[in-house]
């Protein structure tokens, strides 16, 4: 049998072969192309948070559009789209502002112009960024605690980026403000998977003590600066405001709870109308014992809406949980009234009192009168001012309100000073004026028109105080008030503790200055010498509580100067002290970061062995050896600091003395190191990574392109999976109609005649 016969004979075998190919792929390609998953890569290059992240894509079919699913570490999904290149590759820029959780990100891909589902997870990861010094968290159990070496004050703090994101793996230390105060490490070396790390304090020396919190991997100091006052086992008497005795308490024998209520304390039951009051707020627990840990901010309230008021007020450590506020408080409506004090941040927290508040002078009196026919046995009498308190002022007026026809006559102590009689609206005025300094008694009296007396007025206890407050002492640094233009210089002034304000007036321009927090009386501040050179007088002003105002010239000034040659030789980096009484202090370290530059030293003995003591350092810098006109005092003797708001890139020297607590330079200049502050390089590095993973991408990439345009030729759009099902179906079918039929081929004639691969190539 030749060819042709065959062809001739095994043609119906053939059609229906072909009709039954192409009915199993009708039936079954919707289920091919259902299960079908996206055969394309994608990849993502590790980065920071914050920074974009890079994804590339390969293996996709040419020119089609790509849909990606990335998946956030919280579960939350973002979509993007890309389209790739002919050869089926793209990359893809995922904005900062997507990556700002640190962790692991999940990604799939697929081809949205083909019938497919999502490819095979793939994965990078995001980092945290950089310690933030102010979104790291420092916390302390209580902020107050006994001295007595046992009680720990707990410590926690917890590393984060500017993001909040955990920082792991940091050693961390912790730099109190005192030589006497004991840091014990209670968990691991370094902050745990959260961040964190925590500490115990023990104490035995009473007072405030400050804590510095240093991440020795970063090399940074963190804003936060907690403080705690430990406090003695007893307690003492101490008068604070006006003449109000209260007894303030360092420590309760008594352990306290948690704080339960706020008790309005040192406020009679009974006051004057319009009097100005002074009294004190306590934090207590359900025991009535005081809680001197609290630190809530109280709001204070009253049913009398004319009142005056104290402002809000946030109880600060060395309050140990009670605050006198000193003449604060005044009723202007008479009757029972209630004051009200809330914590703002628990509403639950609150105290209050009922006062009754009376009106001095008013009554009735009977008198009789032969020639004039008004009846003054009803006659009302209300004073509006002065009311008892201290006052600024040498004059006062005395003002308010009495029957009509009426006098009032006004005396201090016992010495009539005049007399003012009521008009028809029934209001009466008068005005005294040169009042001398010190306390008076004034007494207001009412008299009728024949000189008889109705009634006795209200007492009236006032204390005069014209007198200004007082500077004691006025210093700039650098002492010869020589300054570089546009340079800051210090101005620290000494006077009376708590006044209202102390400010400086430097060519026109007010700078206030800011209590010690250590020092009471202490005035300081920095200031910018002007850009001009010239001889600038310095106007120190100064007002106390009362609004009792001052300005000083003192003969301070400034000489603003742009020769360096005329800045005096104590700010050049050698002050060649003669009587030094300390050895020159060594082991100085100078430790750049991004903005500022850490300091480590070492204390220096003394030359005169116990006799003088440390009070705390001067640290001078600048740019230049001889231009270290900057200076910069630590708060006590320990032997860090950090200087901040430095520039990136630019050199800066650094030189140490000792202070004693005299004020005095005690030492020379220790050596004169050098830094040079820099940006935060983690950024680069992130590039780096990402642009040598995008090489290897890449590479990887060009070697793939030829096998995909060889598989996208050979292959039906419905991919490989089709090419495998069309030789099934026809092997299959051959097979299934080849049975019915046995007489038509037998199967040596088929071996002889064309072998099997021949018929599936036909």
């Amino acid at each position: 049998m030749n060819l042709n016969n065959f062809f001739i004979k095994s043609f119906p075998l053939f059609t229906k072969i072909l009709v039954f190919s192409l009915v199993s792929m009708g039936l079954m390609n919707p289920l091919v192309q259902a299960a079908s998953m996206s055969s394309l890569v994608i990849k993502g290059v590790d980065t920071v948070a914050g920074h974009s992240a890079l994804l590339q894509i390969s293996k996709a079919p040419s020119n089609c559009e790509v849909e990606i699913n990335l998946t956030k570490p919280d579960n939350s999904k973002v979509l993007y789209t890309s389209k790739v290149d002919q050869y089926g590759n793209s990359s893809l820029d995922i904005d900062g502002f997507h990556t700002k959780t640190a962790g692991i990100y999940g990604l799939q891909a697929k081809c949205s112009s083909r019938n497919e589902s999502f490819g095979n997870f793939s994965n990078f990861r995001v980092y945290p960024d950089t310690v933030s010094p102010s979104r790291s968290v420092v916390e302390v159990d209580r902020k107050t605690a006994p001295a007595d070496g046992i009680s720990p004050v707990s410590l926690k703090i917890k590393l984060n980026d500017r993001y909040g994101n955990p920082i792991a793996k940091h050693n961390v230390n912790v730099i109190p403000s005192r030589f006497q105060d004991e840091i014990v490490l209670l968990s691991d070396q370094y902050t745990d998977d959260q961040g964190e790390i925590s500490f115990n304090i023990y104490t035995s020396t009473p007072g405030v003590s400050y804590f510095i919190i240093y991440d020795e991997t970063n090399d940074l100091v963190l804003q936060e600066r907690p403080q705690v006052a430990f406090y003695e086992t007893k307690s003492i008497d101490v008068v604070r405001g006006g003449n109000l005795l209260s007894s303030v308490w360092l420590a309760s024998s008594s352990v306290s709870g948690q704080v339960s209520y706020l008790s309005i304390e040192e406020l009679p039951e009974s006051v004057t109308l319009g009097k100005t009051l002074t009294f004190a707020v306590i934090a207590k627990d359900s025991e009535g014992n005081i809680t001197p840990d609290y630190s809530g901010e109280v709001r204070f309230s009253s049913s009398d809406n004319n009142a005056t008021l104290p402002n809000d007020y946030t109880f600060k450590a060395e309050d140990q949980g009670q605050h006198i506020f000193s003449l604060g408080l005044s009723f202007k409506t008479a009757g029972t009234q209630t004051l009200t004090v809330t914590d703002l941040n628990n509403t639950n927290l609150y105290g209050e009192i009922e006062v009754n508040i009376e009106t001095q002078g008013t009554g009735a009196s009977t008198s009789t009168s032969n020639t004039t026919s008004n009846d003054s046995s009803n006659s009302d009498f209300t004073i509006f001012s002065p009311t008892t308190g201290t006052y600024s002022s040498n004059t006062l007026l005395f003002s308010g309100r009495a029957n009509y026809g009426l006098t009032v006559q006004i005396y201090d102590n016992n010495h009539l000073l005049g007399t003012s009689p009521a008009d028809a609206s029934g209001n009466f005025n008068y005005n005294v004026t040169n009042l001398q300094d010190g306390t008076h008694a004034f007494n207001l009296k009412i008299v009728d028109s024949t000189g008889a007396e109705v009634m006795t007025g209200l007492d009236i206890s006032v204390k005069i105080d014209t007198t200004p407050p007082e500077i004691n002492k006025a210093e700039l640094d650098p002492s010869d008030g020589i300054v570089i233009s546009g340079n800051p210089f210090k101005v620290s002034v000494y006077s009376e503790p708590n006044l209202a304000q102390v400010a400086v007036v430097l060519d026109g321009v007010i700078v206030p200055l800011t209590e010690d927090l250590l020092i009471n009386g202490l005035y300081e501040g920095a200031i910018t010498a002007p850009d001009e050179a010239d001889n600038y007088p310095l106007e120190i002003i100064l007002v106390d509580e009362i609004g009792n105002e001052i300005s000083y010239d003192q003969d301070l000034q400034i000489t603003v100067t742009t020769e360096l040659s005329q800045v005096g030789s104590d700010v050049s980096g050698q002050n060649n002290l003669e009587n030094a009484v300390f050895e020159t202090i060594t082991g100085v370290e100078a430790v750049p970061s991004d903005t500022r530059v850490s300091l480590t030293w070492e204390t220096p003995p003394s030359l005169l062995g116990q006799q003088t003591k440390i009070d705390h350092y001067r640290i001078y810098y600048g740019p230049d050896t001889e231009l270290m006109f900057s200076t910069v005092e630590t708060i006590d003797s320990s032997t860090t600091w950090y200087l901040p708001d430095l520039k990136n890139d630019q050199i800066y020297y650094f030189g140490i003395v000792v202070i004693t607590s005299d004020g005095n330079e005690a030492s020379e200049m220790s050596a004169i190191v050098s830094a040079t502050p820099v940006a935060n390089e983690d950024a680069l590095f992130a590039a780096a990574v990402e642009k040598e993973s995008l090489e290897d991408l890449e590479n990887q990439t060009t070697a793939n392109v030829l096998e995909t345009t060889i598989s996208e030729e050979k292959t039906l759009e419905t991919g490989p999976e089709v090419t495998w099902l069309v030789g099934m179906s026809v092997i299959i079918a051959y097979f299934f109609f080849r049975r019915p039929r046995p007489l038509l081929l037998v199967p040596h004639q088929i071996k002889q005649i064309v072998p099997m691969s021949d018929i599936r190539t036909l």
